[in-house]
C-alpha cells in the first residue's frame, strides 16, 4: 500500500501562493537547495499547482522508464512549445510520437552517423579558416555557426553557402523561441494568440522564419527531383519524404515541417552550448587545457581528427562528460503530468502533479559526484562510470524519448574540439561575466569572447 503524497517531505507552503518565498530565485540555486534539505524526492505547492522534485536514480528511471506511459510530458509545456514547433519528436506523444520517431530514428542509426565524421571536421577547418591570431571572438556565436551548418548538411544535404543567408535570422529566431516561451512558462494567465502584443508579434515573426528557412531547405530538394522523382540522398530529409504510413500515404506537409524544425533547432543549439561551457571550463584550468593539447598533438600528429581516432582520445571524451555534467544544456526535462493518480517510490501521486526531473540537480548532487562543483574530468574513469546509478547523470535525458541524436551529438562534440584544439589556442578574456541562463536550454549569457592565436 502506497504512502499518502503528504508524507513526502517538502518546504512549508502558504495558501495557494505555496513555497513561493523559498523559490523567489533562480531555480539553479533553488531545486538543488530543496534536495539538500529534504532529500531526493521534494513536494511543494507554488501558485495552485502541486510539484514533486524527483533525484533519486532509482525512482528517475522508475517515470522515465518503468511508467513512461503514465508520466506523458505536462500540456501546458507542449502547447506553449507546439506555437513554435507543432507536433515534432519534441512536443509529441503516444502512438504519433512513436510513429515518428521510428521514422526518424534510421538516420541516426550508428553507421549512418559515423558517415557524418568528415563532414563534421571540414565543417569546422573550414568555418574557422578566417580565424587570426590576436582577433577576440564571441566563441559562443562561432560554435552556433558551425553547428547549424553541419545539422543542415548532414541531416538536410543543405550546403553551408545556402544556409550562410539565414544564420544570423536562425540565431535570431532560436533565441526568441527561449525567451518567449519562458516567459510563457511563467505566465499566469495565457493571452489569446491572435492579440496584437508586442510579444505575439515577436512569436508570429519568430514562426515566420521558421517557416522560411524549412521552406529554403525543402524547395531546393524539389529542385534536384529528377522526372518529378525526388532523389534519396539517405540522409534524415529522405527517409522523412520517403516514408510511407500503413495505408502509404507520405508524411503530411505540416508533420513535415514540424519534425524538420524540432531537429534543426534542437540537433545545433544545444551542442554549441555545450561546446562553449567546455571552452569556458578549459579557459578556467589551463593545464587541463594544456594537457588536452597534448593529447590531441601525440595522437593526431598534424593530420585531421577522424571518427577512428576517438577512442584514443580518452582526456578528450572526459572533458566533454565533465562539461555536461557541471552545465548540461538539457538542464531540466519537461515536465511531466500523470493524468491519473500512479505511484512514485511507494508514494501516491495525484493526477495533474507537475513533476520535476532535472539533470541540472543530478549532476550536482554530493553522493554521486564528489566535490559537485568542481570542473574534474580526471573523474570519469572506467571504474567511476561503472558504479555510477544510470539515472545519476543524463544530460541527454532516458528511457523511450531519450535524445535521438545523442551519439550524433557526442561524436560531433570530440571531433569539433579536437579540430579547433589542434588549430587554435582560444583564451577566454579575463573578468567575463558569463552566467548560466536556464531558458528551455542552459545558454552561456551573453556569450563567450575569447582571444584567438593559430598554433603553429
Amino acid at each position: 500500500m502506497s504512502l499518502p503524497f503528504e508524507s513526502i517531505p517538502g518546504p512549508p507552503s502558504l495558501p495557494w501562493i505555496g513555497a513561493h518565498t523559498l523559490l523567489s530565485g533562480t531555480p539553479l540555486d533553488n531545486l538543488p537547495a530543496l534536495v539538500d534539505r529534504y532529500g531526493e524526492l521534494v513536494r511543494f505547492q507554488l501558485w495552485g499547482s502541486r510539484f514533486l522534485l524527483v533525484a533519486s536514480p532509482s525512482q528517475i528511471h522508475e517515470i522515465l522508464v518503468e511508467k513512461a506511459a503514465e508520466f506523458p510530458k505536462a500540456h501546458q509545456e507542449t502547447a506553449i512549445l507546439e506555437r513554435f514547433l507543432g507536433r515534432g519528436l519534441l512536443t509529441n506523444e503516444g502512438a504519433s510520437h512513436r510513429r515518428q520517431r521510428k521514422l526518424a530514428q534510421p538516420a541516426f542509426h550508428a553507421r549512418r552517423i559515423q558517415g557524418y565524421a568528415e563532414t563534421m571536421v571540414s565543417y569546422a577547418q573550414n568555418t574557422s579558416e578566417c580565424w587570426r591570431t590576436g582577433e577576440v571572438r564571441n566563441l559562443a556565436e562561432d560554435l552556433r555557426q558551425i553547428t547549424l551548418y553541419i545539422v543542415a548538411k548532414t541531416l538536410f544535404n543543405a550546403d553551408r553557402e545556402m544556409m550562410a543567408e539565414f544564420v544570423d535570422e536562425i540565431g535570431g529566431a532560436m533565441l526568441a523561441v527561449q525567451e518567449i516561451s519562458d516567459i510563457d512558462f511563467g505566465a499566469w494567465l495565457s493571452w489569446p494568440a491572435w492579440l496584437p502584443t508586442q510579444h505575439n508579434r515577436r512569436r508570429r515573426q519568430t514562426v515566420k522564419t521558421l517557416d522560411a528557412t524549412i521552406e529554403r531547405v525543402l524547395a531546393e530538394r524539389q529542385s534536384q527531383a529528377v522526372n518529378g522523382v525526388l532523389p534519396d540522398f539517405g540522409d534524415l530529409l529522405s527517409m522523412l519524404l520517403h516514408a510511407r504510413d500503413e495505408e502509404g500515404e507520405p508524411m503530411d506537409k505540416q508533420q513535415l515541417r514540424d519534425e524538420l524544425v524540432t531537429i534543426f533547432l534542437a540537433g545545433h543549439e544545444t551542442t554549441a552550448h555545450a561546446l562553449t561551457w567546455t571552452f569556458y571550463l578549459l579557459g578556467q584550468h589551463p593545464k587541463i587545457a594544456a594537457e588536452l593539447h597534448d593529447e590531441v598533438d601525440t595522437v593526431l600528429q598534424g593530420r585531421s581528427p577522424t571518427l577512428d581516432d576517438l577512442p584514443r582520445l580518452p582526456s578528450l571524451a572526459s572533458v566533454i562528460k565533465e562539461a555536461l555534467r557541471l552545465h548540461p544544456p538539457a538542464w531540466m526535462l519537461s515536465t511531466r503530468e500523470p493524468p491519473l493518480a500512479t505511484t512514485v517510490g511507494g508514494y501516491t501521486v495525484p493526477a495533474q502533479t507537475k513533476v520535476l526531473i532535472s539533470p541540472w540537480v543530478q549532476h550536482h548532487l554530493e553522493p554521486y559526484f564528489p566535490h559537485p562543483k568542481r570542473f574534474l574530468p580526471a573523474r570519469w574513469t572506467p571504474d567511476f562510470e561503472e558504479r555510477l546509478p544510470r539515472y545519476a547523470y543524463l544530460p541527454f535525458g532516458g528511457g523511450p524519448r531519450i535524445c535521438i541524436g545523442n551519439s550524433f551529438a557526442m561524436m560531433e562534440m570530440q571531433l569539433l574540439l579536437a579540430t579547433l584544439l589542434q588549430r587554435f589556442v582560444l583564451t577566454p578574456l579575463p573578468d567575463q561575466a558569463i552566467t548560466p541562463r536556464p531558458l528551455i536550454t542552459l545558454s552561456p549569457h551573453p556569450g563567450l569572447q575569447v582571444h584567438v592565436q593559430i598554433r603553429a
